[in-house]
């Protein structure tokens, strides 16, 4: 390559980097091209010796081969999880849908209409559904705000148990001023621990203020997650039913059965979803188209997602009917 004027070279000179120049009689000068090549490689980038492995990164001026800050947690026997991170270490996680082992951890259902501040009258007397508070005589406080509920716990605690939880690593975590306990020990926001074996697992907190609690297997406290209505409606379903009123009505009310002819009626009440177990509590108030009747009434036949009723004793006339109001299914742990 040819210049007329040596100082178009710029930097390039017969000392820098062995650049070979040769000056002709007509004043023109010359250099080898491989030796510019050479020469302008070493100025874009740095010796790539000793750097296997690493990444070119520039500060805006000069670049230079750096290491990986933080290599991939290993993949081995995390298939179908996502990477996440908490802004220090990365690890995988599962972070599907129901992460949450805490239902309505955003405690918006209140079949039982549990007043905030109201004592309660017996231990582990449940309010919010799924939420119980453990000492008798005090009080869940709760107040929402676009669509968040924060609850206050006593000194004593408000408590969840959990069903069967699996054996595995867990994180735990929550808004707030309150206190946690996970079977008893006690566990700051962000904590992970070990379940060691497939049991109910009680989450308590106790003296303070509760937003968003979330109890999640991994090691990485996610964003809180936010169910539908309707899924988090049907999970708290399977512990607890009151039917809701309709019409203006104040008192739910099934009618079981009416005789057709002189014969024992018998009904049934199918539930929207199967409850926890069969063991279950059933409470109402009978009504009959005749008051004497009800020392017919026999008991109730459970199961998974009915109840029936059979009357005893004398066959009831024709058209004599029962029905039962204010029907509650109880399936609390």
């Amino acid at each position: 390559m040819r210049f007329k004027d040596k100082t178009e070279l710029v930097a390039l000179s017969d000392d820098d980097a062995g650049i070979t120049t040769k000056s002709s009689d007509n004043g023109d000068y010359w250099f080898k091209l491989s030796s510019l090549a050479t020469y302008m490689i070493s100025k874009v980038f740095p010796t790539q010796g000793g750097n296997n492995g690493k990444f070119l990164q520039t500060n805006g001026t000069i670049a230079s081969w750096e290491t990986v800050a933080d290599e991939l947690p290993s993949q081995t026997s995390n298939s179908g999880k996502s990477l996440i991170t908490n802004g220090t270490t990365a690890s995988w996680s599962a972070t599907t849908g129901l992460r949450n082992k805490l239902i309505n951890a955003n405690p918006l259902i209140n079949q039982r209409a549990y007043v905030s501040g109201v004592a309660t009258t017996i231990a582990n007397q449940y309010t919010l559904d799924r939420w119980r508070v453990v000492t008798s005589g005090q009080n869940l406080t709760f107040s929402t705000t676009a669509g968040i509920v924060t609850m206050t716990a006593p000194a004593g605690g408000v408590e969840q148990v959990v069903e069967s939880l699996p054996i595995g690593t867990y994180v735990i975590n929550w808004e707030g001023t309150a206190t946690a306990t996970v079977n008893g020990t006690a566990r700051n926001k962000g904590e992970t621990f070990t379940i060691s074996s497939y049991a109910d697992c009680t989450v308590k907190f106790s003296s303070g203020t509760v937003i968003k609690p979330q109890l999640e297997e991994g090691t990485v406290a996610t964003v809180f997650e936010h169910r539908p209505s309707g899924i988090e409606y049907g999970l708290c379903l399977r512990y607890y039913w009151k039917p809701a009123c309709s019409g203006g009505s104040t008192t739910p009310s099934f009618y079981l059965g009416v005789s057709p002819t002189n014969q024992q009626p018998r009904g049934s009440v199918h539930f929207p979803v199967r409850m926890r177990t069969q063991s279950y509590a059933v409470s109402g108030t009978f009504v009959t188209s005749s008051g004497d009747l009800l020392t017919t009434v026999g008991a109730w036949l459970r199961g998974d997602d009915f109840v029936a009723l059979y009357n005893i004793g004398t066959p009831w006339t024709v058209g004599a009917w029962i029905r039962v109001d204010n029907l509650i299914v109880d399936a609390e742990i």
